[in-house]
């Protein structure tokens, strides 16, 4: 095996110039066991999967278009910024989400993570949720592919799901075998894409 020679970083002060320690305390979060990841299923009965390419028209599709101020014909609306990581995706199973989201919820509460402006806000709120059911997928072992759970960034033009209008807004997006899903980290609440009220602001969506 060929040895890596790799850069070091190496003070030659003296020992009084070491910068001290932080003072910042480092504990292990303990959770309740995470419900066991369950993948979605097609009509058919079989793993639901997506390409790229597939999701990528189906948000467009979604998302792309709204309705003039008469509420009559259809106009295009700006396209969001889709980032994926992967070139396969697997729809999660409803009724795992809707287990996975009460119990996300039920563990910050517990741990006291709640809403403090710039401190913990919307994006912890959805990168956590995101980070735990990576996790959840972990630990599930064999699975068809990556989960289609995403981090979505709107415009807040219409208050939802117990947010008020205003300003930029991160919350959840997936999608099941039943459909696209917006969900709300902060307050549990879930509403299909095709009926968020917000779905025409949305800037941005990235999946792991």
């Amino acid at each position: 095996m060929l040895g890596l020679a790799l850069p070091v970083a190496v003070s030659l002060g003296a020992e009084d110039d070491f910068i001290p320690p932080s003072g910042v305390k480092f504990e292990t979060l303990k959770f309740k066991p995470i419900p066991a990841y369950r993948p979605g299923r097609g009509p058919d009965g079989n793993y639901e999967t997506l390409r790229r390419a597939e999701l990528v028209a189906e948000l467009r599709l979604l998302t792309g278009v709204k309705l003039n101020e008469r509420g009559t014909d259809l106009l295009p609306a700006p396209v969001p910024r889709i980032s994926c990581r992967f070139e396969l995706y697997s729809a999660v199973d409803d009724a795992w989400f809707a287990e996975f989201n009460e119990w996300f919820h039920r563990e910050l509460w517990d741990l006291g993570l709640t809403y403090r402006k710039e401190d913990w806000d919307c994006d912890d709120f959805s990168l956590a949720l995101n980070a735990l059911a990576d996790l959840a997928l972990l630990q599930a072992g064999e699975h068809p592919a990556p989960q289609l759970i995403g981090r979505l960034i709107v415009r807040q033009v219409k208050p939802w799901g117990g947010t008020p209008a205003g300003g930029v807004h991160e919350i959840t997006l997936y999608r099941s075998g039943s459909g696209w899903y917006v969900a709300e980290p902060q307050t549990r609440a879930i509403i299909a894409l095709r009926d968020y009220p917000n779905r025409q602001h949305i800037q941005e969506i990235l999946f792991n």
